[in-house]
């Protein structure tokens, strides 16, 4: 059986904090462990480097800067940078932008007003209509950062016009009774082709979720512009972005 580079590579983890100088044997232990070494130590057997198909010597060295990553098939070794210790920090790795998304259908909509669409709901041009979204805290979310609501929708004719929703962020405890709060916009997007995808954007400030278990979205339909878009909207998927910790 032969032995790929990476496969190679994970016997030389041992080497890779070492010295930029590449040693030039394979040594391996009682325990069928392996290690580069300048030289095997006592009670280690030199391994013949073409059973693990490499052919030849390994040959090379490390250029300052970089370490060990591996030996390629044909014996000369593979390097990457080396960062100093405290270049690459937790939180860098930790805290990213995440997505959670929800398919339309899957928000709590009154069906005796709202249209259902094989992609979607189906969305009239009055601002009494409300959908919710109950979800609980998100557990990952770092608490401080804004949240980004996006809701993917089309036109279902080519009047013109503007498209805009505003979201009502209510936040609940358990055994909390029901607390209204104001609406947060969304940016405007001009239509004026049907079944033409487009994307609206809310975003909420972090403080207006503070640390309550469960979090209670209302989106309702802007009906206040006098230019807006006045017929049906098909609204498919709603995402969520926000900055995540481990």
């Amino acid at each position: 059986m032969t032995m790929s580079r990476s496969m190679v590579a994970a016997l030389l983890a041992s080497t890779m904090l070492a010295s930029p100088a590449i040693a030039a044997n394979l040594c391996q232990k009682k325990s069928r462990a392996m290690f580069v070494r300048e030289s095997c130590k006592r009670k280690e057997i030199a391994v013949d480097l073409a059973t693990i198909g490499v052919q030849g010597a390994i040959r090379g060295s490390c250029p300052s800067g970089q370490v060990l990553q591996g030996v390629n098939d044909d014996g000369t070794v593979a390097c990457v940078i080396a960062l100093p210790d405290g270049a690459v920090t937790s939180a860098a790795i930790e805290d990213v932008t995440r997505t959670l998304s929800f398919p339309a259908r899957a928000l709590a909509f009154d069906p005796g007003n709202f249209g259902l669409e094989f992609d979607g709901i189906r969305w009239a041009d009055l601002g009494v209509l409300a959908a919710r979204l109950i979800i609980p805290r998100i557990a990952d979310w770092d608490g401080v950062s804004d949240v980004r609501f996006r809701i993917l929708f089309y036109p279902t004719t080519a009047t013109p016009g503007t498209v805009q929703y505003f979201m009502r962020p209510r936040v609940y405890d358990p055994g909390d009774t029901f607390e209204d709060t104001t609406g947060v916009e969304s940016e405007t997007v001009a239509v004026g082709i049907a079944d033409q995808y487009n994307e609206l954007r809310i975003t909420i400030p972090a403080a207006r979720f503070g640390t309550k278990a469960w979090w209670y979205l209302v989106l309702q339909r802007s009906s206040a512009d006098a230019g807006r878009y006045p017929d049906d909207l098909v609204i498919t998927s709603i995402a969520i972005d926000y900055t995540g910790v481990r």
